[in-house]
């Protein structure tokens, strides 16, 4: 009976604090802050998946490897760009 109290109060406190978050928020999804973060955890996935791949296989010598390199720099900088102005708020204080 206790278990089941505990469930439904924390089903009913989560839905609450959603609704208040989304209210406050002015109905717009992408000002809470787990999906700032999940936004910014997903673009740093891409980063780093980029960078594993991209240069895989590659002699770090050669002159291929240089120009991937290079190219992962101008990729992960515009994902990077895109995060801050995509999140606003403190990620483009952090961008800068």
């Amino acid at each position: 009976m206790l278990r089941r109290f505990l469930q439904l109060g924390a089903v009913a406190g989560t839905s609450g604090a959603t609704y208040l978050a989304l209210q406050n928020n002015q109905w717009d999804v992408s000002n809470i802050g787990i999906v700032r973060f999940g936004r910014a955890a997903a673009t740093v996935s891409r980063i780093a998946c980029d960078y594993k791949f991209a240069t895989m296989g590659m002699d770090k010598d050669s002159e291929e490897y240089a120009k991937a390199r290079s190219e992962v720099h101008q990729r992960s900088a515009e994902r990077l760009l895109h995060l801050c102005c995509v999140n606003g708020g403190v990620f483009i204080k952090v961008g800068h």
